[in-house]
């Protein structure tokens, strides 16, 4: 056992190191409660839940981005973000991968109507993309330009859009309550 020294954290007096024994009892305690992890430094996946916004592909290949609102042993309720139609989709016509993520949902009766089909969230989700563009040119703008008059104005718009990026992020949040 090596005879060590280590400063306390708050004032100059000396304590003590743990011996090799007390520190693998600590670690070992430790680990036991982090029981859910299946290597050390690697954190647990959360499991999704209902609604989920995926990018989800189908047995040939097509890829469909839409809003799992419901979901039952055999189908799942989408709502394609694209335009705010609803409808039911076999689970068997999802490729392998993405009936292993849906598997992982738990079962959910999809709303009589979810907030995605009503033309308020879909503007309000229009506007989020565009400000997302926006964010990407003001990027582009700060990262090429030698200019510092231009990196400053670049980075005040994107500060903005950022701002107006969370605002409308909050509203379809609360819409989504619904």
């Amino acid at each position: 056992m090596l005879a060590a020294l280590i400063l306390a954290s708050c004032g100059d007096g000396l304590l003590p190191a743990p011996t090799t024994k007390k520190v693998e009892q600590e670690n070992s305690g430790i680990l036991e409660e982090l029981g859910a992890f299946t290597e050390l430094g690697k954190l647990p996946e959360s499991k999704p839940t209902i609604p989920v916004r995926w990018t989800l592909t189908d047995v040939d290949g097509r890829t469909l981005d839409a809003t799992i609102v419901g979901k039952d042993s055999t189908t799942i309720t989408l709502v394609r973000n694209a335009d705010g139609k609803r409808f039911d989709l076999v689970l068997s016509r999802l490729s392998e991968s993405d009936q292993a993520r849906v598997k992982r949902l738990d079962n959910k009766v999809a709303p009589t109507e979810h907030p995605m089909e009503s033309s308020l969230y879909r503007m309000g989700q229009a506007k989020l993309d565009d400000i997302e563009n926006s964010i990407i040119e003001q990027n582009a703008i700060i990262e090429s330009t030698d200019s510092e008059i231009k990196r400053r104005s670049a980075y005040s718009e994107w500060r903005r859009l950022n701002a107006e990026k969370a605002e409308v992020m909050k509203d379809l949040k609360e819409l989504e309550r619904y």
